[in-house]
């Protein structure tokens, strides 16, 4: 591992680290929205994940636990949802909690586990193949090439939904804001 590499390995784990942190400090401070206060750790938390993966990947730590990709590939999935939750939280007066149709973001990593089930049904020794874009034939690289655009494209549709949800969000809070403030009388 050059240089560089080893850098940029220290560089995620930090941002691992102070996602983590930040987020206990969330959990842990009274003097704040509870609700506001437990969207956005959530939200530190699958960031940290997502940066776990990164170095998980970078060391090869898949060729010791494949299975870790199984556990980190759904968590993508779920952050756009979390930005959305955060964001309807920031903006109401009131708390916001989780709503039973926002179990709807669960449709997302769902989708995405059942694309990998192929990959979650398969040997150790395939699934470390594969990690390292190791294909056994060429049916088995299309295979892979597939998946990641179908999850790619899960992905993408997941955070244009949330973000765009959040992003109306926003601006209608911002339009409230400005009626409130204009408003002389």
């Amino acid at each position: 591992m050059d240089s560089m590499e080893t850098a940029n390995l220290i560089a995620l784990s930090m941002t691992a680290a102070v996602a983590i942190f930040a987020a206990l400090l969330l959990l842990a401070r009274d003097n704040m929205r509870r609700d506001q206060a437990i969207f956005l750790a959530g939200l530190l938390l699958l960031y940290a994940i997502f940066k776990t993966n990164d170095v998980v990947t970078m060391t090869g730590g898949y060729a010791g636990a494949p299975a870790f990709a199984v556990v980190t590939a759904p968590v993508r999935f779920l952050f756009g949802a979390a930005i959305f939750f955060y964001a309807r939280a920031m903006t109401s007066p009131t708390p916001q909690w989780l709503r039973p149709r926002d179990a709807l973001a669960l449709v997302w990593p769902a989708a995405g586990m059942i694309a990998i089930i192929p990959f979650i049904m398969m040997s150790a020794q395939d699934k470390n193949s594969l990690m390292a874009e190791e294909f056994s034939s060429e049916e088995m690289r299309e295979w892979f090439i597939l998946t990641c655009k179908v999850i790619f494209a899960l992905f993408l549709g997941s955070v244009f939904v949330y973000l765009g949800a959040a992003f109306r969000l926003l601006l209608r809070h911002t339009e409230n804001v400005r009626q409130l403030f204009s408003n002389i009388e």
